[in-house]
């Protein structure tokens, strides 16, 4: 995520703000999908934004992927927030109803016992629990990541967030297959229009993990 892309987003957001102004919404379209609250991510994009600049040199080296491991609290219930990239996106992107907010990412806040927390159309309440979790933790803990590095076998079993992850991308298809439907059943929506089947997302092939928080309680 470079600056470029901050950029990006800025104005994708005021087009989806534009595209929810005109638009009668449905209770439906209020379940998983984005909504006008999610498109207040301006404090978020702010910090991000400086972040890139103070560290840029240190971000461009890092490998896709990269995760950390936080400490629960009230705010933050022990499971796994994943950042996600769309790879196979179109031209057509911005003439659809997007899944997230910040398309082609995706960020989703998952249990660990598979429930999701907050979905992808949800990255600003999503954001605000990595925020509360992660910002200014600047040294690891080492009990947790102890513990993970225990749970998982030196990272040799990595079965319980594989399953974490193709959870997350099934409710991605999901909300994506709704928002299209939804989309549809607009009246006098002239520049909807639906993404080719290769520009859908359908399995973990479609997306590139950008990177991920572990969630964990200190015993």
């Amino acid at each position: 995520f470079t600056q470029g892309d901050a950029q990006l987003e800025l104005n994708f957001r005021d087009e989806q703000l534009l595209k929810l102004r005109d638009e009668v919404l449905t209770i439906d379209d209020l379940d998983d999908g984005p909504v006008m609250g999610d498109f207040t991510l301006d404090h978020f994009l702010t910090q991000l934004l400086r972040y890139l600049e103070a560290n840029k040199d240190a971000l461009e080296m890092m490998p896709p992927g990269a995760y950390a491991v936080a400490a629960s609290d009230a705010e933050a219930q022990p499971g796994v927030i994943f950042c996600l990239r769309q790879r196979n996106v179109g031209d057509a992107g911005s003439r659809q109803r997007p899944a997230s907010p910040v398309h082609p990412f995706y960020f989703c806040y998952i249990h660990d016992n598979g429930s999701i927390r907050f979905g992808c159309g949800n990255a600003r309440q999503t954001l605000a629990v990595f925020e509360a979790a992660a910002v200014g933790k600047t040294a690891p803990i080492t009990e947790l990541c102890d513990r993970f590095d225990r749970e998982t076998q030196q990272g040799r079993d990595m079965s319980l967030y594989e399953k974490l992850l193709n959870d997350v991308i099934a409710h991605i298809r999901q909300t994506h297959n709704r928002e299209q439907a939804a989309g549809l059943g607009l009246s006098g929506n002239a520049d909807f229009k639906l993404p080719l089947a290769s520009e859908t997302p359908r399995s973990a092939n479609d997306f590139e993990l950008i990177a991920w928080l572990v969630i964990k309680e200190i015993p």
